[in-house]
């Protein structure tokens, strides 16, 4: 449990002509100055912070941004990120996640609670859809293939919506794929590279896992 600061400058240099930030002028559209204060508080019970087999980790934030610590918009984001590990064999795990964020206030279209890439929604590109309010469920089977050679399999859902009380079933839009992994130490540190299908088709490469 502890607090937390984030400053943060945009800068928007170019709008396309016509388009929809210099026609409707949304919050944000010109750029945004942001500096706010806020509390986190981790529950960590997994057993191995690279590859878990059991246990949760549970994260909770609140960030208030305002006039008065140099701000130029002024609102609140809270987020709750939920994972369950399960081991479903001796060498197969099943990692779960439960994530949710909500806006309030008048917040830029930069950060208001946003779905996609490569942390959520693997297969939809990242901020295309956007609102006050936003939950993703991801589910992720590990497997070992061979030696230092390992496979996942992954399916996901998640909505935004202007209001709590919109979320709803026929909101949700749905992606899936399936990954490789490399593990690189003892410890358990994995090259990833997966293949997501979602609104498109797409690609991502990195380090450690995504849940």
């Amino acid at each position: 449990f502890g607090p937390r600061y984030e400053f943060r400058v945009d800068d928007i240099y170019r709008r396309v002509p016509g388009g929809i930030l210099e026609t409707s002028q949304v919050a944000g559209y010109d750029g945004q100055r942001l500096s706010g204060l806020g509390l986190n508080l981790n529950q960590d019970t997994r057993d191995n912070i690279f590859q878990p087999t059991k246990g949760w980790n549970n994260r909770f934030s609140w960030m208030g941004f305002a006039s008065f610590l140099g701000s130029n918009f002024s609102f609140n984001q809270y987020t709750a990120d939920f994972r369950k590990y399960i081991k479903t064999t001796d060498t197969h795990v099943l990692a779960l996640q439960s994530w949710w964020s909500f806006t309030t206030g008048n917040p830029p279209f930069q950060h208001i609670s946003l779905i996609g890439g490569s942390d959520r929604m693997r297969g939809y590109f990242e901020g295309r859809y956007r609102d006050n309010h936003a939950m993703v469920h991801q589910a992720e089977y590990r497997l070992p293939v061979y030696r230092n050679l390992g496979m996942v399999l992954f399916g996901h859902a998640g909505q935004v919506a202007p209001k709590v009380g919109d979320f709803g079933w026929k909101r949700f839009r749905y992606g899936a794929g399936f990954g490789f992994r490399y593990k690189l130490n003892e410890e358990g540190l994995n090259i990833r590279l997966d293949i997501a299908f979602g609104d498109q088709s797409a690609f991502y490469f990195g380090l450690n896992e995504v849940i």
